[in-house]
C-alpha cells in the first residue's frame, strides 16, 4: 500500500494562498506575468508556475497565448465579508532595481502594523498595472504608499481623496499627504566635513533621472563652502549592469585626492570596490560618503562615513497613518520630513566632528 504524504508543496501552499486572494478581491486585472508576479509574491517562478497549474484544475484562472493569465470568472464575495486590512506600497519598477535594499525598511514597518492587524505588501508596477489598480478604485480596507512613482500616475492617483500617502522629497504641485526624507542639510554638512578634511573635489553620485534640485542644492554649497573648492554632479545608470561600467569608468578618472557623496539608491560598496580595484587608497586619497542608506548596503571595510536612512521614525510615521486611516476612514494631514543624521565616523577626522547643517 502507497504512503500517503501528508507535506504540501510549496506550490500548494502558494495556490491556497492565492485561491484565498482572490476570494477577497485582492487579484487584480490585468494579472502581472510570471515574473513579476512571482516577485511581488516574493517566490520563484517555477513555485508560481506550478500553483497557476493547480489553480487552472481548479477553474480559477486561465492562461491565454499572447494574453497571459487571466482569471477564470469575477470572484463574488460572500455576504457580510470584510476586507481585510492592508497597506500597500506601489513602486515603479524602472525606479527601484534592487527591491532588496528595502527589507530592512519593510520589516520595521511590518513589525509594527502586525500587532494591529494590518498587513504590508510591496508591489512593482508598471504602467498598465499602475493604471488597472486605479480602475479599481479606493476601498476602506487598503491604504496606498506611493514610492518613487512618476508625476504622471501621481496626478492619476491625486484623485484618490483619503486613502493615499506619497513618498518622495517634493510633490511637484500634488496636494496629496507626503512622507520625505529631509537629505538637503545631511547634504551641507557631508560637502563641509569632507572640505575640512582637506577634499577640494567633491563629486555627489547619483542615479539618471533624479532630481535637479538636489544637484543644483549641491553645486551651491560648493560654492558657498570655498571658492577652491571644485563640485560636480556625476549621474550613473539604473541598472546594476549599467552602474557598474559607468563606476569603472568613473574610478579610472580620478586623479589626486578626491571625495564622493553616494546618493540612494547609488551602492556604495559598489562603488568603494570600483576604486580600490582601480589601486586608489580609500579613504586618504578618496573617501566616500553614503547618504541616505541602509546599514546593509554598506557592510564594508573601510567602512565609510554615512548617514543612514531614519528607518524607526519612518516607520513610525508609517504606523501611525495607518491606524488613523483605518479608524477613521482617511489618512491624517500629513507633511511630514524626517531629517537624517551622520551616526557613524569611523574614518578619523582632522578635525573634531560637528553638528549636522553646522558650516
Amino acid at each position: 500500500m502507497e504512503q500517503a504524504s501528508f507535506i504540501r508543496s510549496r506550490a500548494e501552499q502558494l495556490a491556497d494562498h492565492i485561491r484565498g486572494c482572490i476570494a477577497r478581491g485582492e487579484v487584480l486585472r490585468p494579472i502581472p506575468n510570471t515574473r513579476d508576479w512571482s516577485s511581488q509574491l516574493g517566490v520563484s517562478r517555477d513555485t508560481l508556475k506550478g500553483a497557476i497549474k493547480i489553480l487552472k484544475r481548479k477553474g480559477l484562472l486561465r492562461v491565454r497565448p499572447r494574453k497571459g493569465i487571466e482569471l477564470a470568472h469575477t470572484p463574488v464575495l460572500a455576504k457580510g465579508w470584510q476586507r481585510s486590512r492592508a497597506v500597500r506600497w506601489l513602486y515603479y519598477g524602472r525606479d527601484y532595481p534592487d527591491a532588496s535594499a528595502l527589507v530592512e525598511i519593510r520589516a520595521a514597518i511590518s513589525e509594527r502594523l502586525e500587532p494591529q492587524g494590518i498587513r504590508l505588501t510591496f508591489e512593482r508596477c508598471d504602467a498598465a498595472r499602475m493604471r488597472a489598480i486605479h480602475r479599481r478604485g479606493e476601498h476602506p480596507g487598503e491604504m496606498f504608499l506611493l514610492g518613487a512613482v512618476p508625476d504622471q500616475f501621481l496626478g492619476l492617483f491625486s484623485t484618490f481623496k483619503k486613502s493615499v500617502l506619497v513618498i518622495r522629497p517634493r510633490l511637484s504641485g500634488f496636494q496629496m499627504p507626503f512622507i520625505s526624507i529631509e537629505i538637503l542639510s545631511a547634504l551641507r554638512h557631508a560637502t563641509h566635513m569632507l572640505v575640512r578634511r582637506g577634499f577640494f573635489r567633491i563629486s555627489l553620485i547619483v542615479k539618471e533621472g533624479s532630481l535637479r534640485s538636489t544637484a543644483r542644492l549641491f553645486q551651491r554649497i560648493c560654492v558657498e563652502a570655498s571658492r577652491s573648492l571644485r563640485g560636480d554632479v556625476v549621474r550613473i545608470p539604473v541598472g546594476l549592469c549599467e552602474q557598474n561600467l559607468a563606476v569603472q569608468r568613473f574610478a579610472a578618472s580620478i586623479k589626486g585626492r578626491h571625495g564622493l557623496i553616494a546618493l540612494y539608491p547609488v551602492p556604495a560598496g559598489l562603488l568603494m570596490t570600483a576604486l580600490m580595484k582601480r589601486g586608489l587608497d580609500v579613504p586618504e586619497q578618496v573617501e566616500v560618503v553614503a547618504m541616505n542608506t541602509t546599514l546593509q548596503a554598506i557592510r564594508l571595510v573601510p567602512m565609510p562615513v554615512y548617514y543612514p536612512f531614519p528607518v524607526e521614525k519612518f516607520a513610525k510615521v508609517i504606523c501611525q497613518a495607518a491606524v488613523h486611516y483605518f479608524e477613521q476612514g482617511a489618512l491624517p494631514p500629513i507633511r511630514k520630513r524626517i531629517p537624517i543624521e551622520m551616526v557613524a565616523q569611523t574614518v578619523p577626522s582632522r578635525k573634531p566632528p560637528v553638528s549636522v547643517g553646522e558650516k
